[in-house]
């Protein structure tokens, strides 16, 4: 995992709703896996998103949102 991955799983994890922390480690562990082993579509973003938005505490969606979102832009 590089440091901008470890940065965005800590920022992610702080607002995650308590008893699905695990899970979305899980999925963004495999992503991480995913990126390193081959190109990681905006396709491949768009599931994620889907998988880990409904995690999330309900004050944190905004920012988080955001934050995706200026990842996904750096897809193309």
């Amino acid at each position: 995992m590089n440091p901008g991955q470890e940065q965005f799983l800590g920022f992610f994890l702080m607002n995650t709703k308590e008893d699905k922390q695990e899970q979305a480690k899980a999925l963004l562990l495999e992503s991480f896996k995913a990126q390193e082993t081959k190109a990681f579509t905006l396709d491949d973003f768009t599931s994620l998103q889907n998988n880990l938005l409904p995690l999330l505490k309900e004050e944190s969606l905004d920012n988080v949102k955001k934050a995706m979102a200026h990842f996904a832009s750096q897809l193309g």
